[in-house]
């Protein structure tokens, strides 16, 4: 897992995977740091050559987002490749998660 920050908002990636298990999440989930009114999480996710997320990895993922979103923060995902797309919509997740092509327009839709 790689993060950096850049104008307040956290990127991550899993650089080198093509699956995403519950464990890389439960690492991300372990790094973000609790979010409040006072200081509202903006975390952006890149699935960027992910090919498949497991089940219990999207279950992980949901818990996070509702953590960040009931806590006043904000989460993305970007760059999803055509499987996990796929898998989103089949699972109807992409209701509940905010989704970007890139992560410039993840980045810009956080701070609008």
């Amino acid at each position: 897992m790689i993060r950096r920050k850049r104008d307040g908002v956290d990127f991550v990636w899993f650089e080198g995977q093509v699956s995403l298990d519950e464990g890389e999440v439960a690492e991300l989930h372990q790094s973000v740091q609790p979010s409040s009114p006072t200081n509202p999480v903006k975390l952006v996710v890149s699935l960027e050559g992910i090919q498949l997320v497991r089940t219990a990895a999207w279950g992980k993922l949901m818990l996070l987002h509702q953590e960040i979103v009931k806590a006043g923060g904000q989460f993305k995902l970007c760059h999803l490749e055509t499987p996990v797309q796929d898998c989103l919509e089949v699972m109807k997740l992409h209701r509940l998660f905010d989704v970007a092509v890139t992560e410039e327009d993840a980045r810009r839709a956080i701070q609008s």
